[in-house]
């Protein structure tokens, strides 16, 4: 007896198949992936991964994670909820349902999603990169990660809750949400940004490179290092605290203000600031064109540092 003959004798398939079988083991007792039974309920993951699925059964629930990558799939059912992960990496998909509720991370990358649902909850990290999509919705919240890199987005939605970091690099962004708070690093690199909301508080770095932004806002709160090389930042608020390092390199800043504290590093290359501030507050070293060209107190010049040549 042939294959096919056993598969359909197996299953009583009496028609032709006109696509093959993919088994799966769900809970210990095989499935066959195209058919998969409504208000199925998986104790663990489950891997479809590169088969031919176009849909999901209605009622589905996964306590693990949901592997879906190099599927044809191009719709998930209501309220669909998985424990884990959901990877959609490179599918057809273009929206996502009501009611899902991912625990871990959603990796929507090169997908053509434009929209996700209002009030989605994603305990891990929220991959967006390079899709369409041009906007969030309201009452959005990511635990981990959210990457919109390289994505037409301009915008985010108020009340948006990012645990992790928040990657917005290469984007059409041009304002940020009053109040946002953001536990990693906050990605701005090469946007047309040119403003930062009052209130804004970065957990880890803040990298604004490539910028037009002129100036920060009074009571801006940055865990970790802050890059400004290359924008065209003019002044920075007094008191200003920076945790990590401070990179200033080919600004057309000219002063520090008072009251200025860096954890690490400050760097003054290829900026016009003749003189330092005797309150200034600088862990590490401050790199400067010529040191003999700046005026400061003598504790504050056994910091400077001409940046080493590379060989």
């Amino acid at each position: 007896m042939s294959f096919l003959k056993k598969i359909q004798a197996k299953y009583k398939l009496t028609a032709r198949v006109e696509k093959a079988v993919h088994l799966v083991t769900i809970n210990g007792k095989k499935y066959d992936a195209f058919n998969l039974p409504e208000n199925l309920k998986v104790s663990g993951d489950l891997d479809l991964g590169y088969t031919k699925i176009t849909s999901l059964p209605a009622g589905l629930k996964v306590g693990g994670s949901l592997h879906l990558v190099g599927t044809a799939i191009t719709s998930l059912p209501a309220g669909l909820t998985v424990g884990g992960y959901l990877y959609l990496y490179g599918t057809p998909i273009t929206s996502l349902p009501a009611g899902l509720k991912v625990g871990g991370d959603l990796n929507l990358e090169g997908t053509k999603i434009t929209s996700l649902p209002a009030g989605l909850k994603v305990g891990g990290d929220l991959n967006l990169y390079g899709t369409p999509i041009t906007s969030l919705p309201a009452g959005l919240k990511v635990g981990g990660r959210l990457s919109l890199y390289r994505t037409p987005i301009t915008s985010l939605p108020k009340g948006l809750e990012v645990g992790g970091s928040l990657d917005l690099s290469y984007t059409k962004i041009t304002s940020l949400p009053a109040g946002l708070t953001v536990g990693g690093y906050l990605d701005l690199n090469n946007t047309p940004i040119t403003s930062l909301p009052a209130g804004l508080t970065v957990g880890g770095r803040l990298s604004l490179y490539g910028t037009p932004i002129t100036s920060l806002p009074k009571g801006l709160e940055v865990g970790g290092s802050l890059d400004l090389s290359y924008t065209k930042i003019t002044s920075l608020p007094a008191g200003l605290k920076i945790g990590g390092y401070l990179d200033l390199y080919g600004t057309p800043i000219t002063s520090l203000p008072a009251g200025l504290e860096v954890g690490g590093s400050l760097n003054l290359r290829r900026t016009k600031i003749t003189s330092l501030p005797d309150d200034l507050n600088v862990e590490d070293k401050i790199y400067v064109d010529d040191p003999a060209k700046i005026q400061c107190s003598d504790e504050i010049r056994k910091k400077l540092t001409i940046f080493p040549s590379k060989k």
